[in-house]
């Protein structure tokens, strides 16, 4: 069951419309979770990385969603939040053996003296990402 937190949309954390442009070539993957693309790197350990505003001490959810892409199972997608050389917060997906999308959730706390993390998704070999999102926790 989910938290029933009220949730207000971050400034500058739209972070798909940075990360989408990708199509589905080489993938098992044909058809993006939401809108028209979704980002695929095409080489292993694979990433996305994007900087963005936060209020000192304000609860953050990052949610996205992922898709392996071909079925094996040893792939996984970490997605890490940092302050400088800090790790704020950070999880790993389950290792999946199919093609399906799946939604990930982060929450964290910006830390007192911080005004801006970096957002880093990242997977073992190929990553799929796509409808990637940052909003407080208000």
């Amino acid at each position: 069951m989910a938290p029933s937190h009220a949730l207000k949309t971050c400034h500058a954390a739209r972070l798909a419309r940075t990360f989408v442009t990708s199509s589905s070539a080489n993938s098992a993957v044909h058809d993006p979770h939401g809108g028209l693309a979704w980002y695929m790197s095409r080489s292993n350990a694979g990433g996305v990385s994007q900087t963005v505003a936060v209020s000192p001490g304000s609860r953050y959810r990052l949610d996205f969603w992922h898709a392996v892409g071909d079925g094996s199972s040893w792939r996984r997608v970490t997605a890490t939040v940092t302050a400088g050389d800090a790790v704020v917060a950070s999880t790993k997906t389950p290792i999946r053996a199919d093609t399906q999308w799946y939604e990930v959730t982060l929450d964290f706390t910006a830390p007192k003296d911080c005004t801006a993390v970096t957002v880093t998704i990242t997977e073992n070999t190929w990553l799929r990402v796509d409808d990637v999102s940052l909003v407080e926790i208000i």
